[in-house]
């Protein structure tokens, strides 16, 4: 029944990780027997759906730093530049919100794995540079790396997505 009740939400949370439903289910699964082990340390009195994603987050971490001892990448400092969002600065009604949510999902889907692991560490957890480095074993260099790679690529897809001027692009 637990499943059930979960099941969407502990979902949307490990899509965000995962590079397809499939992944994301076996994520989820894996993270599910784990909240299952662990539910006599689960507290009557405090809200569950807290406790049950800072299980799933746990899981999906350790998930990839086993996967990081294989796709290491290494990182210089001057690959890292200062960069910052576009700001759209526009009033979205109901429907133009949900395409532009689903135009941003599909963005940070086309991310590399390792990379859109970290920057939804960074992003959506707000993880640290230093807990990144400490929980991955990557330096802090590689966790800002990984960010500003994943903040190019959503940049230039949204860019393309919505034809912003070349203008207003390199002002980032």
């Amino acid at each position: 029944m637990l499943y059930k009740l979960t099941f969407g939400y502990m979902m949307s949370v490990c899509r965000r990780y995962a590079n397809n439903k499939e992944d994301a289910l076996s994520l989820l699964n894996i993270g599910f027997v784990k909240i299952v082990q662990n539910i006599d340390k689960y507290e009557l009195n405090k809200p569950a759906i807290p406790w049950i994603k800072t299980v799933l987050i746990n899981t999906i971490i350790d998930e990839l730093r086993k996967s990081m001892k294989h796709k290491m990448h290494i990182v210089t400092t001057d690959q890292i530049e200062n960069t910052t969002i576009y700001d759209w600065h526009h009033i979205f009604n109901d429907g133009e919100a949900r395409l532009m949510a689903r135009h941003l999902e599909q963005a940070i889907q086309s991310i590399p794995d390792q990379t859109r692991q970290i920057f939804n560490l960074f992003v959506m957890e707000e993880y640290s540079h230093r807990e990144i480095s400490e929980i991955l074993g990557i330096t802090e260099v590689a966790s800002r790396w990984h960010v500003h790679k994943a903040k190019k690529i959503l940049h230039d897809k949204l860019k393309d997505m919505y034809h912003v001027p070349s203008k207003i692009a390199n002002d980032q």
